[in-house]
């Protein structure tokens, strides 16, 4: 993944890079092998970060990306493998069961500014988000955002959600 660890740049970084991979193959002139392997090691980098919906997870300043634009660039993945489920050095986590997908900043503090945080979904409905600032947010509305790094869109009543044992929460009743 990209250093500054955001998703958006990932992507970014594969739209810029595909197009002159695919116009070096069309004109029959040999890919550089640094450019194919960094392809092939980021699109299921690209593929971890990814929802059910299409969109990616909105970590370290990423903000709502267009669906279109990542389906476009895994189109071009002709391996169509399976996404990662740890990068260590990009500090991410992937858990999925069927729909659900839990994305998870398992960077270390010094490398990110959302420690732990964690995004879920399932199939196309995301669950919690990531509510952090975008990193292009304008100078309005950074003093309102909120610091949580992950909050559920749903409000949920009180007796949906009970502890137990003081480690955890249930869903149900």
């Amino acid at each position: 993944g990209p250093v500054s660890r955001n998703p958006r740049d990932l992507l970014e970084l594969l739209v810029d890079v595909i197009p002159l991979r695919d116009m070096l193959a069309g004109q029959r002139l040999a890919v550089p092998a640094t450019l194919a392997a960094c392809i092939e090691r980021a699109l299921p980098m690209l593929r971890m970060l990814c929802h059910g919906d299409g969109g990616l997870a909105l970590f370290q300043g990423a903000d709502g990306t267009r669906q279109a634009a990542v389906r476009r660039v895994l189109d071009h993945d002709g391996v169509a493998g399976q996404p990662l489920v740890h990068a260590p050095h990009s500090g991410y986590c992937r858990l999925a069961r069927g729909p659900a997908v839990v994305i998870a900043d398992c960077g270390p503090a010094r490398a990110c500014s959302s420690p732990l945080a964690f995004e879920f979904s399932d199939g196309p409905h995301r669950i919690v988000g990531n509510c952090g600032t975008p990193r292009h947010a304008s100078a309005a509305h950074r003093p309102q955002a909120s610091a949580s790094h992950a909050t559920s869109p749903r409000p949920r009543p009180r007796s949906a959600v009970r502890a137990t044992s003081g480690a955890h929460c249930v869903a149900g009743s």
